[in-house]
This record gives C-alpha cells, sequence and structure tokens, in this order.
C-alpha cells in the first residue's frame, strides 16, 4: 500500500493482520473462481469482503508546506479494506473474465482480456512457456 500511493508510512503488521488478510485473500479468491467459472458466489465469502470493505478507508491531511499525508487509524485494517474493494469492483465488472493459471505449481488468478477469452495461463513468459516445454520434451521423451 505504501508502494502504490495509498499510504505515507508503512503499517506494522501484527499476527492478527496476517490472519485477516489470509481470511480475505482466500475468500476473494474463491470469489474470483465462483465468478469466472459464471457460478454463484459463496454468500460466507461474499459477507467476508463485504465486512474488510466497509472498514475505514485512508484519511488525507494536508500540510502547511502544501504536501499531502495519507493516514489510518488502524493502516493494515484499511489497507485490506482497500483491497477488498478493488477485489468487489474487478468481480461485480469483471468477473466472467477472471481466470486461475492452470500451470500445477502457480494458480493465480488473472483477467483475461484475449481476443476468445481462452487464455490458460497467468503468463506467457513464465507459466505458458514452462507448461510448454514440459509438454514439447514429454512428446520428445525428454527427462
Amino acid at each position: 500500500m505504501l508502494d502504490a500511493g495509498a499510504l505515507s508510512a508503512r503499517p506494522l503488521l501484527r499476527p492478527e493482520d496476517v490472519t485477516a488478510a489470509a481470511v480475505l485473500q482466500a475468500a476473494i479468491r474463491r470469489c474470483c473462481t465462483a465468478a469466472g467459472r459464471g457460478e454463484p458466489l459463496a454468500p460466507r465469502d461474499v459477507e467476508t469482503i463485504n465486512s474488510f470493505a466497509g472498514d475505514e478507508p485512508v484519511g488525507v491531511v494536508l500540510a502547511t508546506d502544501a504536501t499531502l499525508t495519507r493516514i489510518a487509524h488502524d493502516p493494515a485494517r484499511c489497507a485490506l479494506a482497500s483491497i477488498a474493494r478493488d477485489a468487489i469492483e474487478t468481480i461485480a465488472l469483471h468477473g466472467r473474465d477472471l481466470r486461475v493459471c492452470q500451470s500445477d505449481d502457480c494458480g493465480a488468478v488473472f483477467l483475461d482480456r484475449s481476443r476468445g477469452r481462452r487464455r490458460r495461463w497467468c503468463s506467457m513468459a513464465s507459466c505458458g512457456n514452462r507448461r510448454k516445454a514440459a509438454a514439447y520434451r514429454a512428446r520428445r521423451n525428454y527427462r
């Protein structure tokens, strides 16, 4: 969030923040997968994402030197709220175009903007290339 300009100071993470982030990540992943398949979203996952999205937004303060400072009472929760709101927007607006990478060792969720909406990997440069090279070696009986 600091690198994206959402906060002006790096938040200190507590163990419960890491746990909360994992809960949110899992709910977002399940919703993205279901939306990409055209399936209904699980009510519990929707509730989880909505509860995070309802947390406090980032506040802004103007200083006398005309600089802006982004602040939050609980920066970690604020960051998770921002992630949840972005996930809601992405799922609602682009849900049918969400895919899960088919590489055995990846599983990233990506937005498929290809012409036929038939992309299988998050990146052809990494996952797609590894998968195609492995298939080629298998066909040629290389080990």
